[in-house]
């Protein structure tokens, strides 16, 4: 008898023992990149939402060209989290797909806002926040399938007034 409640303690010991190391190698796991990815983009969106607090005092011009080369300069620091995200296996294609969304995308609002910059164009900005409503539906919807809700709220112009 003493033998089999020895037995059973050992049995309950080594049990409790592989849960506690079980959950400690669990917590020493790196959360999905869906919520690494949504957390580099809820603090772009919140770097951007104080710019636009900032800003708001400005002439109209100005304030448009400070927020636009603002928001790309934070879009920048987002998509540098995003790239030096591990990937999952699973979702790297489809993540390296919306990373060169992005890319196109970033690289035409460097050059719009440089030359906004220099010489203010309505017809250019106009150009821009048009092909970007498409453009941004489409990462809220590739983000959203890829889990990354923080990210879809980043790319829907709605999260920003």
């Amino acid at each position: 008898m003493r033998m089999i409640v020895l037995l059973a303690g050992v049995a309950a010991a080594v049990l409790v023992a592989v849960v506690v190391l079980g959950r400690g190698a669990a917590a020493d796991e790196e959360p999905p990149w869906s919520q690494q990815a949504s957390a580099a983009c809820e603090r772009g969106l919140a770097e951007a939402r104080r710019l636009v607090e900032r800003s708001a005092s400005l002439a109209p011009q100005r304030r448009v060209i400070a927020e636009y080369g603002g928001a790309t300069r934070i879009e920048t620091g987002v998509i540098a989290e995003l790239r030096a995200l591990p990937r999952p296996q699973e979702d790297a294609d489809e993540i390296a797909g919306v990373l060169a969304v992005l890319d196109r995308s970033h690289a035409a609002d460097l050059t719009a806002v440089a030359r906004l910059e220099r010489r203010f164009d309505e017809t250019l900005l106009e150009r821009r926040v048009n092909d970007t409503i498409a453009v941004a539906a489409d990462l809220r919807a590739r983000f959203i399938e890829l889990g990354a809700d923080g990210c879809a709220r980043y790319y829907n112009p709605e999260s920003y007034g």
